[in-house]
């Protein structure tokens, strides 16, 4: 008989996720289980001590958590060895295309956006131009591009799937207003509870200075006493500024028409594991320039929520918790789910060989070695030195 030792189940070994501190000082399994709190975990010897001290390799153990009320644990396992992961924050791939030193009148301004992520094949590409209405109109041409890439014209916003979104920017010297600015989503109007002023200055912005309000730029098109009127609706959530609340608060600030010749378009991720590359040119009555561009690195996080509950709802499945076996959750309990959005965690997968071999396996070694996931606190550090790590 052939023995197919094939697997298609993925972490293919038991969670365990705590959001409880470290444990207090039960030294036994028994007293464990009559006075833990719920949620906190543990390791034990196979004779039922709690085990604090470094661990081994060939240490007889098993791991042990209360969830409402009841105990979920492992079978005895002899330890190999651990690996240790701290909370990395995932960081949303970000590219930024900066404008040429000059624009000259009907130059072709043109974007492709191809999308990496790995699940996307073939991989989708997005093409996006913008003529240039008159010589150095950054404004209106980066403006168009933006609006473009974020299908704010249309019905629905799916034009590149909303992978991704694109804000214009501007370095030139801004200046906070003087009073509380409200945007109000989809108005043109921006109302303001004193005078339309800088701060510091008493001087009011003019029709052509730029508004840059949560790092999006617009173009002032009017000013009154108590409010102004940009080039477009405003396209964020509604938003009122209080300027006095942080000083130098720069979330609405106001860059003079003198000072607007710096621009850059962002294009950011709305996912942590979306990626995707950016070819910007310019086509000048026939011949081309690339546009310069940064490229922030993208990182997969480790122990973000999202990543946590997904590898804890695996782990059920894999313990028959998730398989509709009804006889099996009568008596082992379907245990809710334990990871909390408010909380970020550290990852141990502890690497362990079965205590009781099967006699089914021709080459008992290499199909009895096993992985167990636990996620602690990111701020426990209750299991570090047991592990070495």
């Amino acid at each position: 008989m052939r023995y197919n030792a094939k697997k298609t189940l993925g972490i293919g070994g038991p969670v365990f996720v705590s959001n409880a501190a470290n444990t207090p000082g039960e030294t036994t399994y028994d007293t464990f289980v009559a006075s833990a709190s719920d949620g906190e975990i543990a390791i034990f010897t196979s004779a039922g001590a709690k085990k604090t001290d470094a661990l081994a390799a060939g240490d007889e153990l098993f791991i042990a958590q209360k969830i409402g009320g009841r105990i979920k644990k492992t079978s005895v396992f002899t330890y190999v060895s651990a690996q240790h992961k701290d909370y990395v924050a995932g960081t949303k791939q970000k590219v930024i295309i900066s404008a040429p030193a000059a624009l000259a009148a009907n130059a072709e301004v043109m974007i492709s956006v191809t999308e990496t992520t790995m699940w996307s094949h073939p991989l989708p590409v997005w093409e996006y131009s913008k003529v240039v209405a008159s010589a150095n109109d950054f404004y209106g041409t980066f403006s168009a591009l933006v609006d473009e890439i974020n299908n704010v014209n249309a019905v629905s916003n799916d034009s590149n799937g909303m992978f991704l979104l694109a804000k214009l920017h501007n370095a030139g010297t801004a200046s906070e207003f003087d009073a509380d600015a409200t945007f109000t989503k989809g108005s043109k109007t921006v109302s303001f509870a004193g005078g339309v002023n800088t701060h510091g200055s008493g001087t009011a912005p003019v029709a052509g200075d730029l508004v840059q309000v949560l790092g999006v730029i617009y173009k002032i098109a009017t000013v009154g006493a108590t409010n102004i009127t940009l080039d477009r609706a405003y396209a964020g959530d509604t938003v009122t500024i209080d300027v006095s609340a942080v000083t130098g608060d720069a979330s609405a600030n106001v860059i003079p028409i003198a000072n607007i010749d710096d621009y850059s378009i962002s294009l950011e991720s709305l996912e942590y594991d979306v990626t995707f590359n950016v070819a910007a040119t310019v086509d000048t009555a026939g011949v081309l320039s690339t546009l310069s561009k940064s490229v922030t690195p993208f990182v997969k996080s480790v122990g973000r929520p999202e990543n946590v509950a997904q590898w804890e709802l695996e782990g059920q499945v894999w313990e028959g918790y998730r398989t509709g076996n009804t006889a099996f959750a009568e008596d082992f309990g379907k245990p809710e789910s334990q990871v909390s959005s408010a909380n970020t965690y550290q990852v141990f997968v502890i690497k362990y060989e079965n205590s009781q071999k099967s006699v089914a396996a021709p080459i008992e070694k290499d199909y009895h070695i096993g992985y167990i996931n636990v996620f602690l606190l990111n701020s426990s550090t209750q299991w570090d030195t047991q592990f070495g790590l």
